[in-house]
């Protein structure tokens, strides 16, 4: 979550500073507020999508500002949410592995990239859902498809109900939320300037 939002003391160098037209005041902190959370949605997609193989697009639909008012001097930036891994260049395969009895079996493993290299879950498979999506199933000891009809077990990862962009994506949050403190300052200097202009002219 990206917040701004105007303390005390900024607000009471705006109402000095705009003392003569203090009518002025509320839509100066509302513009100044709603520019900088904009600025930050941006600052945070391609953030983003410049550390993880996450498309721009997907990104955006997990992005959503909350804007200021008139009779509310904050706003934030919401980033996050569950995402399922086909997001995150998902893919599984099969694979033979010695058991300790020196023997051999086929194990299912799904591999996938957050942004910090290959992991891989195992043993799980992928399989396309009713939706349309790609999901993955964890499942207990070996897997080996004899029965493609029979039903999976319960999904790890489907549609919305993954945990991986969590914990994929808020820790850039921080390096956002710094920029856009400084983004909103200027803000603010840009709109009063903008207002005691029009006021001259």
């Amino acid at each position: 979550m990206i917040e701004i939002k105007l303390d005390k003391q900024k607000l009471k160098e705006i109402q000095k500073t705009l003392a003569a037209i203090p009518k002025q005041i509320p839509g100066v902190i509302t513009r100044s507020i709603n520019r900088t959370l904009t600025t930050a949605k941006t600052a945070a997609i391609k953030l983003i999508t410049s550390k993880t193989p996450v498309t721009q697009t997907r990104v955006r639909r997990h992005t959503r500002i909350y804007k200021a008012s008139k009779n509310k001097n904050f706003g934030k930036v919401w980033v996050g949410g569950r995402a399922p891994l086909s997001y995150f260049k998902a893919r599984w395969r099969k694979k033979k592995e010695k058991t300790p009895g020196g023997g051999k079996r086929r194990v299912a493993e799904v591999m996938y990239d957050i942004g910090e290299g290959r992991q891989t879950l195992e043993p799980a498979f992928m399989v396309k859902i009713k939706s349309g999506r790609k999901a993955v199933y964890m499942v207990g000891g070996h897997y080996m498809r004899k029965k493609p009809h029979s039903p999976p077990p319960k999904p790890l990862f489907e549609g919305p109900g993954g945990e991986v962009m969590t914990t994929a994506w808020l820790k850039y949050v921080p390096k956002v939320q710094v920029k856009a403190e400084k983004v909103f300052i200027k803000n603010i200097e840009s709109q009063i300037q903008y207002v005691l202009s029009k006021r001259r002219a």
